[in-house]
């Protein structure tokens, strides 16, 4: 399938992550830029299913796993035919092992 037509699933997991991303930056910097920091996060999203295979590879965290860097946060995401599917949203201050390992 073209990438024009691929779109963006999240699992459960990565939704409860957005949720906290949200909460501790409108808490932090105020409700505008949490907001706008979401929005930036969506259009991260995006780009990767434009450019899908741009992530490391990542295999040792979950099968076809990929991971790519945005601001202090890591996204870990699927390739699928027609979508990527985001599995998490980590800081890069916590300890990823302990995250897949759902610690």
């Amino acid at each position: 399938m073209s990438k024009e037509h691929r779109i963006v699933k999240l699992t459960l997991e990565a939704e409860e992550d957005l949720q906290e991303i949200y909460v501790y930056g409108r808490e932090t910097w105020g409700k505008g830029r949490a907001e706008l920091f979401i929005i930036a996060l969506y259009d991260r999203f995006q780009f990767l299913c434009d450019n899908p295979e741009i992530g490391r590879k990542r295999e040792e965290f979950y099968p076809g796993c990929r991971s790519w860097v945005f601001e202090s946060y890591v996204i870990f995401y699927q390739v699928k035919d027609t979508y990527i599917e985001v599995i998490g949203i980590v800081h890069g201050s916590k300890d990823i092992n302990r995250y897949f390992r759902g610690e």
